[in-house]
């Protein structure tokens, strides 16, 4: 999750919440933030990408489309700027047309597939929230603007200033600490009233996944303490049943068995039973695993190589175990134990 790449750019962004009171000073912030060499690029929406979307309900007059409600993101500009998305065909809402205030409108790729639009620049479309009939200017190409545990969704992306709640910010490459600060002062400029509070994109969308590391923390934990337990009691054991063989390992030894041919004999039923315990638990892992698996959109796929390899693994750690107590017993003087039986 952390490593996939979500379509968009969240390096380096930073996002607040403004005053109500400057809602209307819009254009007045941006021209004074991008004056600045510390940042790039200035937007504002209802949201960033990986936040949870509102839903709006839309219909397309003149077409065959239904009603339906649709994933939507109300953006100005320069969103698409900012956040490095891409235009697939059509283009992007621009101020250069004075229309696109009231009634254009981006769909996204899994949206084009969705309404199964073969020409979907053009099509009419409007919002039932008041806004007259409009058309779709251009298609975005696919990203997560939702977390991984879903799909992409049809998605909807439109300009509307009084759904808009969110400043982000993209800073220019170089010293981040130093661009806070630039980014702070012109904070108290602008709105000296209230405190400078912001939150990064990526931080954001880390927290979302937060409960699988969590959760991966907690299983490796757990798994560590499973096998230190089960070598404690492969090293009782071992250390039993060498004691109870001694008689058989010194008469072995008399008739020519080597050291290591005696700690291949008292591993070999260690062996044998870690291959059991294996056999039985390789099915439940995989079951279990695919049951978690079944929650997320996007999974991983288990080779059977990564049973292999664990299985691998737990037999050498089983053998260490045991190692140390075999050849103790494998490299005893065999008249001494032959004496004392």
């Amino acid at each position: 999750m952390p490593n996939r790449n979500l379509g968009f750019d969240k390096e380096s962004i930073v996002y607040m919440n403004p005053p109500a009171e400057l809602w209307n000073k819009r254009e007045v912030i941006k021209e004074s933030l991008l004056s600045n060499t510390n940042f790039k690029s200035v937007t504002f929406s209802n949201g960033t990408p990986g936040m949870e979307s509102s839903t709006w309900q839309y219909d397309f007059p003149g077409t065959d489309l239904p009603k339906r409600n649709v994933n939507t993101m109300i953006i100005d500009f320069d969103y698409l700027k900012t956040f490095g998305l891409e235009i697939v065909d059509g283009r992007n809402l621009s101020s250069e047309f004075a229309t696109d205030t009231t009634d254009a409108y981006l769909i996204n790729e899994a949206a084009v597939k969705e309404f199964m639009l073969e020409k979907p620049v053009g099509t009419p479309m409007r919002a039932l929230d008041g806004h007259p009939i409009g058309k779709i200017v251009g298609v975005v190409k696919d990203f997560h603007y939702r977390s991984l545990h879903r799909k992409i969704e049809p998605l909807v992306l439109r300009y509307d200033p009084r759904n808009m709640w969110c400043m982000s910010v993209k800073m220019s490459d170089g010293n981040l600490k130093d661009n806070l600060a630039t980014l702070e002062t012109e904070w108290k400029k602008l709105a000296p009233d209230y405190p400078f509070s912001y939150q990064f994109v990526d931080e954001t969308i880390e927290q979302q996944y937060k409960s699988e590391q969590n959760t991966g923390v907690l299983i490796g934990s757990f798994s560590l303490l499973a096998i230190i337990i089960a070598c404690l009691g492969l090293l009782g054991l071992t250390a039993f049943m060498t004691e109870q063989r001694k008689k058989e390992i010194g008469v072995r030894k008399v008739l020519g068995a080597s050291v290591s041919g005696i700690i291949v004999l008292l591993s070999k039923e260690f062996s044998r039973l870690v291959l059991i315990a294996f056999v039985i638990v390789v099915p439940l892992a995989w079951y279990a695993m695919n049951q978690w698996l079944a929650d997320f959109a996007y999974q991983v796929q288990m080779s059977p190589f990564i049973f292999l390899a664990a299985g691998l693994i737990i037999l050498i750690i089983a053998f260490i175990s045991v190692f140390y107590q075999a050849l103790k017993a494998a490299v005893i003087n065999p008249s001494d134990t032959l004496r004392n039986e």
